[in-house]
């Protein structure tokens, strides 16, 4: 699981707006721009097809960031430094969650 950042980069669009299309990308609801569930921009409608490829570039990617999910809480990393990462601390526990009386 990761988180995105929910701002298309195109336009500045919200993607939370959009959609997830046929091929389960994500899709922009502003021009249609589609995003697979890593960083990379995989479609441009309005590029033209025998121009480079412009959804390869880094400026059409979102950022995505480390997620994971502990005690059903979700954990994410705002950061894109993968070591500053690797150095961090492990998560928090919740024992008192995890009593069946506690409710959440």
């Amino acid at each position: 699981m990761d988180s995105i950042n929910a701002v298309c980069p195109h336009r500045l669009a919200p993607l939370f707006e959009g959609r997830i299309d046929q091929w389960g990308r994500l899709q922009c609801v502003y021009h249609g721009w589609c995003f697979d569930g890593f960083d990379d921009c995989k479609f441009i409608p309005q590029a033209p097809p025998d121009d480079p490829p412009f959804h390869t570039f880094k400026k059409a990617c979102v950022s995505v960031y480390p997620t994971t999910v502990q005690n059903d809480i979700v954990w994410f990393w705002p950061i894109l430094d993968t070591k500053t990462l690797s150095r961090r601390s492990s998560l928090p526990t919740f024992q008192n969650w995890m009593t069946p009386h506690i409710l959440r």
